[in-house]
Formats: C-alpha cells, sequence, structure tokens
C-alpha cells in the first residue's frame, strides 16, 4: 500500500485526537464549565482538580504527543503525496497544538503541581490559583479548537481520497 493510500485514515485518526484535545477547549468555553468552576469554592475546585488530573492527566499527556506526532507525519506525507497542499493546515495546527501544551508545561501544570500539594494553603492562594487556571485552560482550549477548525478546514478546501472513493 502506497502512502497516498494511507494519507486519509492518518488525517482521520489525526483529526480524531485533534478533536478529542480541542473538546476539553469547547467545554470550558463554550459549555460554560469555566464560569462554573468559577463559582464554586476555591476548596471545592482543588478537590475536583486533584481528582481529575490523576485521572485525565495521563491520557492527555498521550494525546498531545500522539498528536504532534501524527501532526507530523501528515506534513511529511502531504509533502510526498503530489497535489496535496494540506502540509501547510497540518503545520499551522501542529504550531497551534504545540502553543497549547508549552502552555500547559509553563503555566498549567505548576499551578496544577500547587494543587496537589497536600499542604495546606491560605485560602486566598487556592482562589488566585482557581482564577489562573481558569484563565489558562480558557486560553489553551482557543489555541486547540482553532487548531481543529484550521484541520477541518483544511479537508473543505483540500479533500483527499483514497483510490476508489
Amino acid at each position: 500500500m502506497r502512502q497516498a493510500d494511507l494519507f486519509p485514515y492518518l488525517k482521520l485518526v489525526c483529526v480524531f485526537i485533534y478533536f478529542a484535545l480541542a473538546s476539553q477547549g469547547a467545554f470550558y468555553i463554550f459549555l460554560g464549565f469555566s464560569k462554573a468552576m468559577l463559582n464554586v469554592s476555591a476548596d471545592t475546585f482543588v478537590e475536583i482538580r486533584r481528582a481529575t488530573d490523576s485521572v485525565i492527566g495521563p491520557k492527555l499527556k498521550f494525546g498531545y504527543l500522539a498528536g504532534l506526532a501524527l501532526l507530523l507525519a501528515w506534513m511529511f506525507v502531504s509533502f510526498r503525496v503530489q497535489g496535496s497542499k494540506s502540509h501547510y493546515y497540518a503545520a499551522a495546527a501542529f504550531l497551534l497544538l504545540a502553543a497549547d501544551m508549552l502552555l500547559a508545561i509553563k503555566l498549567s501544570m505548576p499551578i496544577n503541581d500547587l494543587i496537589n500539594d497536600t499542604t495546606l494553603k491560605p485560602q486566598n492562594l487556592l482562589t488566585e490559583l482557581q482564577q489562573k487556571w481558569l484563565a489558562y485552560i480558557v486560553i489553551r482550549g482557543a489555541l486547540c479548537i482553532l487548531g481543529l477548525v484550521i484541520l477541518l478546514f483544511s479537508e473543505l478546501i483540500h479533500p483527499f481520497r483514497p483510490a476508489g472513493f
């Protein structure tokens, strides 16, 4: 099987993973979860973050690494497949996902570490951590949603189908 035959399937898996990552941002932005989380006490927020971080954290790390790797593969294959211009869109989505990941590493994860530290903290510090974390997740979610929109737009502009479709 040639690379060109596998290309649509690579793109499909990549878009699916990107969708899963962008859905977190959509949940916080469009469904209003960030506003809801601002309305709970800092102690409740910390309890929720501790419970979710231990379950979701490893899956998100895998999703980000898989998404970046698949986008690199998308760009590589797109360069090699005659007539495909989707590498430009994949590169833009890659940069947005990388920016999201960088913000997670530099901003969100240090806050998660402080939240997961079980030593007692002053209430005003917990409230500040809550507000910062929610502001960062909205920014990161917007980056990821934009990347997904770019990938979907690329498929509308430059559809690529396997032979026989």
